[in-house]
């Protein structure tokens, strides 16, 4: 699903979504959200599945409309990209799998408890991820 890049074969813009995305979790690890919220396991669920639907309809929809293919999307390739839309999609699951994970990291070496939110965050990416999976096969059999 993902491939895995040292630091000498990423891009520039390869690099820069590192940072991103190395900025943008370690705040929330060090300062975690402290409120406890429950949101239930359809919260959870519903998270998931909607990424893994919602990425395939809307990528064969822009492919309808713009005529382009859907091709798999590439680490090293531009996030606004319109060759291929999937990038951006991408980078967006990888970032919610950051930054939630660091959620339920700070939160639980801080107050001791299981953040809903970063779980919500991380099965929401994980769902993008699937989608975008699926969108690429749907592609490739038609």
């Amino acid at each position: 699903m993902l491939k895995s890049y040292s630091m000498q074969q990423l891009s520039k813009a390869g690099k820069i979504k590192v940072l991103l995305l190395a900025l943008a979790s370690l705040p929330i690890l060090v300062k975690p959200i402290g409120v406890k919220v429950d949101l239930g396991i359809k919260t959870l669920v519903f998270a998931f599945l909607f990424g893994a639907i919602a990425i395939p309809v809307v990528s064969k929809l822009n492919a309808f409309i713009s005529g382009k293919p859907i091709e798999k999307p590439n680490w090293n390739d531009q996030i606004l990209s319109v060759k291929k839309p999937l990038n951006f999609f991408q980078f967006g699951a990888i970032f919610m799998l950051v930054v939630g994970s660091s959620l339920v990291l700070g939160s639980w070496m801080k107050y001791q408890f299981l953040n809903q939110f970063g779980l919500t965050a991380i099965l929401f990416g994980f769902g993008i991820l699937l989608g975008i999976q699926l969108a690429v096969r749907i592609a490739s059999k038609s």
